[in-house]
């Protein structure tokens, strides 16, 4: 009987065997080779990294090995399923789909996941990191090393928005930084420029190149700028029981230390609840407008002159004030009255 003339094996495993004759071992006296037998498995371990390639494969379950001996993925079906410590250095899908509702990919330990890297900057970055008090978790959007729990680039990476959560463990901050224009906006159809049907609160910088968006001011001004279509813009300090619930104002300095006194000063304690105080460190106002200037002279100064035409002159209300060369003014509800400027 010829080897041609056999039955077709059926149910083969990996551990089945098989016949071989080894060419140029003459061990058992034949010229031609040595006649063994071998495990249908141990054809795939005679090259190193050895691949199936153009094959089909219709049922049943294969399994890989890695290096080692052990099994690094095995195939059913279309089912991959590998344990831990196996790898595969890269695989090519078009779609991936959860056989439940959920995905996992989970590095083992500390490490990152990136989607879409290119050229060193990650479409988007997840690294898990430990912090100094737990593990955490960092995502970076055109960066593949975001340094906080979010850090986000622009496309050009000339602006930059993270959440600094470790400058401080009781301070944190949302940081949008930039090179040009830069606008943090809110509300429908927000934008810091005049925006037809746009009702929106903006907190803007003008940058230092920038000369076509006026609204923010003279170059490098910064400003919270509320849209045309917004009914007004307020600020409040709303009434906290034993609060003292006051709104200041500082120019040119800062606001740590005794040393630093505000500008203005709005009252919000009951009995003095709107009184405002003009001038620096001017915190405990007296009347509704309480004004403290450094010398007695640069207090509070009216620029245009007017000269009333008679005493029933009816420009200006009731308590309006104004002066001329000669005379001071004061509208009363009879009429303007005046008094004479002498030295």
């Amino acid at each position: 009987m010829f080897l041609t003339d056999r039955q077709q094996a059926i149910s083969v495993n990996p551990t089945d065997l098989i016949h071989i004759v080894k060419t140029g071992d003459t061990s058992q006296g034949n010229p031609a080779g040595s006649s063994y037998k071998a495990l249908i498995s141990q054809i795939f371990e005679l090259t190193a990294g050895c691949c199936l390639t153009g094959a089909t494969y219709d049922s049943g379950t294969v399994s890989f090995l890695n290096a080692s001996g052990g099994t690094s993925f095995t195939v059913s079906g279309l089912n991959f399923t590998g344990g831990s410590g196996n790898c595969i250095n890269d695989l090519y899908v078009n779609n991936i789909f959860p056989c439940t509702s959920d995905i996992f990919i989970q590095p083992q330990s500390q490490g990152k996941v990136y989607f879409g890297s290119v050229s060193g900057a990650s479409g988007f970055t997840v690294d898990l990191v430990s912090e100094t008090l737990a593990p955490a978790t960092r995502l970076g959007l055109n960066t593949n090393s975001p340094q906080y729990t979010v850090d986000f680039y622009s496309w050009d990476r000339r602006s930059r928005y993270y959440y600094d959560d470790k400058t401080s463990s009781t301070l944190h901050n949302l940081i949008l930084s930039g090179s040009s224009d830069m606008c943090l906006a809110f509300g429908a159809f927000a934008r810091y420029v005049n925006t037809p049907g746009g009702n929106s609160l903006s907190l803007g910088l003008r940058g230092l190149t920038e000369s076509s968006n006026t609204p923010q001011g003279n170059t490098g001004d910064t400003c919270i700028f509320s849209s045309t279509n917004s009914q007004g813009l307020n600020i409040i300090s709303k009434n906290g029981g034993s609060n003292l619930d006051y709104i200041r104002f500082y120019a040119g300095t800062s606001v740590s230390g005794a040393s630093y006194q505000p500008h203005i000063h709005i009252d919000g304690r009951t009995g003095t609840k709107g009184f405002m105080g003009i001038g620096s460190g001017n915190t405990s106002p007296t009347s509704l407008v309480d004004i403290s200037g450094v010398t007695g002279y640069n207090q509070l100064r009216i620029r245009t002159p007017y000269t009333p035409s008679s005493s029933g002159d009816t420009a200006g209300g009731t308590g309006q004030i104004c002066w001329d060369t000669n005379f001071f003014y004061v509208k009363t509800s009879a009429g303007w009255k005046r008094a004479a400027l002498a030295w």
